[in-house]
């Protein structure tokens, strides 16, 4: 009675691997005398996609490449085994065999073979064959990604990471660094990082199915503002190479998630390549170091604009740009005109400040954000000659000529491109939001700032005297010059003066936003203070330290401190040679103080 053979396949390897060939054994094992038309021994691979609809299944499927079939006659079957080896071969750009635990997925290699039985009932067996990836080396190469590609965003927060490697093989470390900004703005419950793993399908549908998570807790509870942490995660040891399968493909992420109480989480994906090693051959050593991220990235990216600028620019040594490593800032200067540019979290978003400090201006200037009753409420308000300027902000100044003079319309047109401006006599602040973070981006706002320094030097020397003291200004230069002072136009004012080893100012007194003097003010600084106010009634005092004092304090407006005597005068000077008399008795006093042995050298 003939009866069907048994069948078993022995494959010459225990892995194949895409774009190789192997070699099959078929065996039959006939328990009776068994005729047989043919044997067919078949390969055939395909990728199957099943994606849950609810009650249904959308599924297709499609062949990887076309079946490999070999014809085997054996004729009749006596009892026994009876061998044939085949030869197939699997294509270079054929994926590895796949089937994962939940997933929609799954790639499958199958060797059939069909014992055709004449008037009997066919046997056909089927053999799964696992095919593995083509090996390779991983290829060098970091990462540095982040949620905003500007930078930090007002309201939003933002994570900054960086990997050491996006090529990597299963069972290896994973090396990178992550930062956070505007962590404020959301409630953050902690701060997880994970390997995840995704089927990305194209049919029959497009979506995303998570099949593998490895996840660790990177912070409790919210981030450091700006701080770099460092991080290490180790990949399982069994993990499926990234591949695609036409109909569906494999992929790999490094996810950051930040855990948000009661709202949506930020994540932040960085894609990933696994790749299957050669057999035996050790992959290269890597660095193990990723790029900087948050602070650090920052302090290399304005480190390296300042350098470029500072190059291009060719100033002397004493103007030129610099970046001051310790304070994270960049300076230069024009003259007595100082600027700092540094990083600021403005109103949720970081971008860069710029400083301007300088010598006194003698406006009485204020400038700052518009206030909806600004018109009503400010006095001494300057309305600008540009309209960006006028809607923006709110402008107070003593006197209108002076303050057309100072800004004129470049300086008024680069103000108005600021996030926000903030000036007065001594200092003006420029803001622009989200500038801080791209080397293209900062060096233009740097070059901009720059300008605007000159812009601020070229202003501060237009300034003209208040139209009273117009008439007075040649004399006041004068003796700027012969005293050694500073002339500042803007109050009439000179800074600084030396006279007999003693350092005085002169200067006319203004009514606040008004534009009438108070009169005018001699003021000597005593250097170094005194322990306390000079006073005739001390004991200490030598005699003629004594009488110079009660004729001081005789003088109508005198007063004294312990670090300055003053004469106020209630009326406009002309010509400030003629203040020179309380100059000198004030001097005079001081030195008598000097010369009293009762006390130190002040008494």
């Amino acid at each position: 009675m003939r009866t069907r053979p048994l069948v078993r396949l022995l494959v010459d390897r225990p892995l194949i691997e895409s774009g190789s060939s192997f070699d099959v054994d078929v065996l039959l094992r006939s328990r009776s005398d068994t005729p047989t038309d043919y044997v067919d021994v078949t390969l055939t691979a395909d990728v199957a996609v099943a994606i849950p609809q609810g009650k249904t299944v959308a599924t297709r499927t499609a062949a990887i490449m076309p079946p490999q079939s070999f014809r085997w006659t054996p004729g009749r079957l006596a009892p026994g085994e009876h061998r044939q080896r085949v030869r197939f071969s699997v294509p270079p750009s054929a994926p590895p065999s796949y089937r994962a635990a939940g997933g929609w997925c799954r790639v499958a290699y199958v060797v059939e073979v069909h014992v055709a039985i004449p008037l009997w009932i066919d046997r056909r067996a089927h053999f799964a064959i696992d095919v593995a990836a083509t090996p390779r080396m991983p290829e060098g190469g970091t990462a540095l990604v982040a949620t905003h590609a500007q930078g930090p965003t007002a309201g939003q927060m933002y994570i900054e990471a960086s990997l050491d490697a996006t090529e990597l093989h299963s069972g290896e470390d994973l090396l990178g660094e992550v930062s956070f900004a505007n962590v404020s703005t959301r409630r953050i419950r902690r701060v997880i990082v994970a390997i995840v793993g995704h089927e990305h399908t194209r049919e029959p549908l497009r979506a995303a199915n998570v099949i593998v998570k490895h996840l660790a807790v990177l912070v409790s509870g919210p981030p450091p503002e700006g701080e770099s942490l460092p991080f290490r995660l180790a990949l399982p040891t069994t993990l499926w190479p990234s591949f695609d399968a036409r109909l569906f493909a494999l992929r790999w992420q490094f996810e950051i998630r930040a855990d948000v109480v009661l709202g949506t989480d930020v994540v932040l994906t960085i894609p990933l390549t696994i790749v299957r090693l050669v057999p035996g051959v050790e992959p290269p050593p890597r660095s193990h170091r990723a790029v900087p991220v948050g602070r650090q990235r920052l302090a290399r990216v304005w480190a390296i604009v300042a350098q470029r600028i500072a190059a291009a620019e060719q100033r002397p040594i004493d103007e030129a740009l610099s970046f001051d490593d310790v304070a994270g800032s960049m300076m230069a200067s024009r003259g007595q005109i100082a600027m700092s540019i540094a990083r600021e979290v403005h109103e949720g978003t970081l971008g860069t400040v710029a400083s301007y400090r300088f010598p006194h201006l003698g406006l009485d200037l204020h400038l700052g954000a518009r206030g909806l009753l600004d018109p009503l409420a400010v006095r001494g308000r300057y309305e600008p000659r540009a309209k960006a300027m006028r809607s923006r902000f709110t402008i107070v100044g003593r006197e209108r000529a002076q303050l057309d003079a100072f800004f004129d319309d470049e300086l008024l047109a680069c103000l108005a491109e600021a996030t926000s401006v903030e000036l007065d006599d001594d200092l003006a602040q420029v803001r622009v939001a989200g500038s801080a973070s791209s080397a293209s981006t900062l060096e233009t706002v740097v070059r901009s700032a720059l300008h605007v320094l000159d812009l601020f030097a070229a202003a501060a020397r237009r300034v003209p005297p208040p139209e009273l003291m117009k008439g007075f200004e040649n004399a006041w230069r004068d003796f700027a010059t012969q005293t050694g002072g500073r002339f500042e136009a803007g109050r009439t004012w000179i800074h600084d003066a030396a006279r007999g080893g003693f350092r005085f100012e002169v200067g006319t007194v203004w009514e606040p936003h008004g534009t009438t003097p108070t009169g005018t003010i001699v003021r000597v600084f005593i250097e170094p203070a005194l322990s306390s106010s000079p006073s005739v009634e001390d004991a200490s005092l030598s005699a003629l330290a004594r009488e110079e004092l009660k004729l001081l304090f005789a003088t109508e407006g005198f007063h004294a401190s312990e670090s300055e005597m003053a004469v106020f005068i209630r009326e406009t000077v002309p010509d400030p040679a003629k203040l020179l008399v309380h100059v000198d008795a004030i001097a005079s006093v001081l030195r008598a103080l000097r010369g009293s042995t009762a006390a130190g050298p002040f008494r």
